[in-house]
């Protein structure tokens, strides 16, 4: 009795030993990828897209699709076959090393071709181009967590493995112990949850590297144009308020506005920025996150806010500046201001309608 007894515990032993290894040289890849995100940082390129959308096929139509099948059948091999609650067969000793050394194999690869298609090109690593760089960061920071994701899902599944397959060992040994049968059920339940979350990782890095996914990018690329118009707005807005020559100012504030008006005035430009910058916090956390695009309601409040603020504040300027003939010649500027103001405001809300409908026509 103590021979056959013995003899699973020490496969057993060996089998957890083995995917401990494994899990580690996962951790590995996630400090690799951590390493080429710095690196990556340092030196911005620009995208040879023929190469990235190669790379992507080759994702896309091997690569991915063989992780999901490892993933599989890893899941399978510890004693789950689909996600539904049945019970958990025996696990396959001699089996789960192999094909957990293949989704190591596998994680490995995957991981260095996303590391190419976030950026890889001999073309200048230094640029002016301030758009560019931002650009070049917010792929780099979508791709690096789309890696570090799926690493992290592998090495989930292959811990919740290895503790199921502890579990499965003791309740082997301690059959009549109900205690041992419980603390099986609850390490396969975390081990069914790891593998499908695994997979939904899987299948949703199309959705992040925007490879098998038209519309999604259409849509993004829609919200992204609807949002241009706003932001070269503001751009102008502030320009305007603040661009005058310190030394040759065209206007000046009249001397009757009071702390309040004027506290408003200052605070003005910063709320806007302020807003404009929570506005894009949301866009981007949903981006990052691979969600849907924010809903019509969501993006409607901090810019209902900034609408209210930049009209208050051209109202103000409206009503408190006053020209300074002395320095400038034109005596039609208090006017031409006021007629520039309006037409702003004009320009902002109808750009601002244009992006609420376009949302709205994403969502229905």
């Amino acid at each position: 009795m103590a021979d056959s007894e013995v003899g699973p515990a020490t496969e057993t032993g060996v089998v957890v030993m083995g995917l401990d290894d494994l899990i580690r040289a996962n951790d590995g890849i996630r400090d690799q990828i951590s390493l080429a995100h710095e690196e990556q940082e340092n030196h911005l390129t620009m995208d040879d897209m023929k190469e990235k959308i190669k790379l992507l096929d080759i994702l896309r139509s091997g690569f991915l699709a063989s992780l999901h099948s490892q993933a599989t059948s890893f899941a399978a091999s510890i004693g789950y076959r689909g996600f539904r609650h049945r019970p958990p067969q025996s696990p396959d000793l001699g089996s789960i090393l192999k094909i957990a050394s293949n989704l190591h194999k596998l994680l490995n690869v995957v991981a260095r071709l996303i590391e190419k298609v976030a950026l890889e090109s001999p073309l200048p690593a230094h640029t002016d181009d301030q758009h560019l760089k931002i650009c070049k960061r917010f792929r780099i920071l979508r791709l690096g967590a789309s890696r570090t994701r799926l690493v992290d899902g592998a090495c989930n599944l292959l811990m919740s493995g290895a503790y199921h397959i502890k579990l499965w060992a003791i309740a082997e040994l301690n059959q009549r112990n109900p205690m041992s049968t419980v603390n099986l059920c609850h390490a396969g339940t975390k081990a069914r949850i790891a593998a499908r979350e695994c997979h939904d990782l899987i299948d949703s890095w199309h959705l992040v590297a925007g490879a098998d996914d038209g519309r999604r990018r259409e849509d993004i690329a829609q919200v992204a144009n609807s949002t241009i118009p706003l932001i070269k707005l503001a751009r102008i807005f502030l320009y305007k308020i603040s661009g005058s020559p310190i030394n040759n100012p065209l206007f000046t504030l009249d001397e009757a506005i009071n702390t309040e008006n004027l506290e408003l005035l200052l605070q003005g430009p910063i709320t806007i920025s302020n807003r404009l910058n929570q506005f894009a916090g949301i866009l981007w956390q949903s981006y990052r996150q691979n969600e849907r695009i924010p809903d019509r309601e969501q993006i409607r409040i901090p810019f209902e806010g900034i609408t209210k603020t930049l009209e208050s504040t051209l109202l103000l300027l409206a009503y408190y500046l006053i020209p300074l003939p002395q320095l400038n010649k034109d005596p039609q500027s208090e006017t031409l201001f006021k007629i520039w103001s309006l037409d702003l405001q004009g320009s902002w809300v109808k750009a601002k309608d244009n992006l609420l409908d376009v949302l709205l026509n994403l969502q229905t």
